[in-house]
């Protein structure tokens, strides 16, 4: 019974592998010369279930042409080997897929197309995604190896974990083009942080672990029945509450990340970080400049809408040196209140209040002494026993024009009751005096009407002219609706509350 020459331990002299550290027997004898200067390498069985997929011994060569170097690390995804590619002559990293996530068809079948996409993309902020292996008896995806450090790495080398600012915007400007790239192919990352961030030994920047480790976490969550998506405290409110995420949660994500580079920590890392990334604004440290701070800010707004549309804009912001304004409308969020759709609504419904444009202003004030004249000219031809018919005319051309204009603002100042309700309660207190003055103005004219068509009448009555007195008593009952129109659009709010 043959000892481990790696961890000192027995096991039967028939098999090919240690059972405990996965070094190869050296009394198995099935051995193969390559006849090409390569070394002589050990021919085990590489099926699933007969060696531990964690510990690929160095050596060990996988299809016939990757050569385990070491192991560079565990994860989410599964282990990831630094391997020798002997077709190529380059180094690879391949990333192998747990055996759980390989006996599941469906997990297979996305990760095969999240892999299709990877595939596709070229840019030389993101690392390369080489092919998809899935017919040997070992599954993995070989990609670029990147021989450089995390941003965790890095963090670690600075006092208090903090990156100098300068050096973060640098970082910041390279990710940043990176996602944009990769969001104009529709390629969401959904796993932004320091850890999938490396940094070569030239400075360049890369980002690894987009969707894929992703599709592999979520189906391993499936099998397992644990949480998924993402990191937590890097995670969007919406991605947090399980919701469809898009290319905003990365916006979300890349300000935390930049929060933690500045600070030394994630805005959220104690407590319940779940209820703070819901509820709770974070505050920026003070070592932050305040052009960074308000970028920051922008990007962890919770609702998705309020972030900066696409990377294109965060590139904008890092590369000027123009001062970033802040607009005195921009929306504030309460602290115990968080709708993902709430925002949508919210927008669409601000879109719906009606608002008085300076041209309908300026129309206004041409056509209300325009219709006051008529009517006036009206009454005071039949007060000066001009002809019935012409002056009765004129008289309802002159009601008509004021009439259809107090309707108008009527109509555009009204909002139902469902957006007045919703609409922001900074929003509408700042249009209330507006709204106020305005419907004050309309119960003046409708007062004012009315009387005109009391005179009307009175006049008839007094003068026994039968026409006129008809004419009058309909002009009456028009008057005391627009009086009574005025009255209501005045007081409905005050009524109401």
């Amino acid at each position: 019974m043959p000892f481990c020459g790696k961890c000192g331990k027995k096991f039967v002299d028939d098999l090919k592998l240690c059972p405990y550290c996965g070094t190869p027997n050296p009394l198995n004898k099935d051995e193969m010369e390559d006849g090409d200067n390569r070394k002589t390498v050990k021919r085990f069985s590489t099926l699933y279930g007969s060696i531990r997929l964690e510990h690929l011994p160095e050596g060990y060569i996988i299809d016939d042409r990757y050569e385990i170097k070491r192991k560079l690390g565990q994860g989410g995804f599964g282990a990831v080997y630094l391997a020798y590619d002997q077709d190529m002559n380059i180094n690879k990293a391949l990333k192998v897929i747990p055996e759980a996530v390989v006996n599941d068809k469906e997990a297979m079948y996305d990760l095969q197309k999240e892999a299709q996409t990877m595939i596709s993309l070229n840019h030389p902020n993101i690392v390369r995604v080489y092919d998809f292996h899935r017919t040997g008896s070992i599954k993995y995806i070989d990609i670029e190896y990147i021989d450089g450090k995390t941003l965790t790495e890095i963090k670690l080398e600075y006092p208090n974990k903090q990156i100098p600012e300068d050096k973060v915007k640098e970082y910041a400007l390279k990710i940043a083009e990176g996602l944009a790239y990769a969001h104009s192919k529709n390629v969401i990352h959904k796993d932004i942080k320091p850890q999938n961030v490396m940094i070569t030994m030239d400075g360049e920047v890369k980002l690894m672990d987009f969707g894929i480790a992703e599709t592999v976490r979520t189906s391993m969550s499936r099998i397992q029945n644990t949480s998924s998506s993402g990191t937590l405290v890097y995670m969007s409110p919406e991605q947090l509450l399980g919701k469809d995420v898009g290319k905003e949660s990365d916006i979300y994500s890349f300000g935390a990340m930049l929060y933690e580079l500045l600070s030394g920590h994630p805005p959220f890392y104690k407590g319940d970080i779940n209820y703070q990334i819901l509820h709770v604004n974070p505050e920026i440290s003070e070592y932050i400049s305040d052009r960074l701070s308000i970028m920051i800010k922008k990007c962890l707004e919770k609702g998705f809408t309020d972030r900066y549309n696409d990377f294109n804009e965060v590139i904008k912001i890092i590369v000027s040196d123009k001062p970033i304004i802040i607009h005195e409308d921009k929306t504030i969020h309460k602290e115990d209140t968080y709708v993902n759709e709430k925002s949508k609504k919210d927008n669409n419904e601000k879109k719906d209040v009606k608002r008085i444009s300076v041209g309908d202003t300026i129309i206004y004030i041409l056509l209300v002494p325009v219709g006051l004249f008529i009517s006036l000219l009206g009454i005071f031809s039949i007060t000066q026993q001009g002809p019935i018919v012409g002056s009765t005319i004129l008289i309802l051309v002159g009601g008509f024009i004021i009439s259809i204009i107090i309707i108008d603002i009527i109509k555009k100042l009204q909002i139902s009751k469902r957006n007045r309700d919703k609409v922001q309660t900074k929003l509408q207190n700042k249009r209330n005096g507006r709204k106020k003055s305005t419907k004050t103005f309309i119960f003046i004219i409708g007062v004012l009407i009315t009387l005109v068509f009391v005179y009307i009448g009175f006049y008839g009555l007094l003068n026994g002219l039968l026409i006129c007195i008809k004419t009058a008593i309909l002009a009456f009952i028009g008057g005391i609706l627009v009086f009574i129109a005025s009255i209501i659009s005045l007081f409905n709010d005050s009524a109401k509350r």
